[in-house]
């Protein structure tokens, strides 16, 4: 969204040829991303310096590590070379039954 797109530094008119790469080229590596991370009021000065330092390493030196990950063109996935076959035994939330409502303890109306 717009939010993003400005976090991003992102202008107009590189956004509509970002969606059309994503679109109609297919090109899911080009699909510009952030990350939250969110801090309790209560965390010590130095869980907080140690979080940020590990930030600005990732975003210093992350780029070190790409030789290591291989991208999956049609998911738009980065996974470790060592990882990156299909698992067959690799479940999938959406592929499990779940009993009806009330068998989950919820009461029914």
């Amino acid at each position: 969204g717009p939010y993003a797109l400005r976090l991003l530094g992102i202008s107009a008119s590189d956004a509509i040829k970002l969606e059309t790469a994503l679109l109609e080229d297919k090109c899911e590596v080009l699909r510009p991303g952030v990350t939250r991370i969110s801090l309790p009021y209560f965390a010590p000065p130095e869980e907080v310096d140690y979080v940020c330092s590990a930030v600005r390493a990732i975003a210093d030196h992350g780029w070190r590590m790409l030789p290591l990950y291989r991208f999956h063109h049609l998911t738009g996935e980065w996974r470790h070379h060592s990882q990156f076959r299909k698992f067959p035994q690799r479940k999938w939330l959406s592929s499990c039954p779940l009993p009806a409502v009330g068998g989950l303890g919820v009461p029914r109306n």
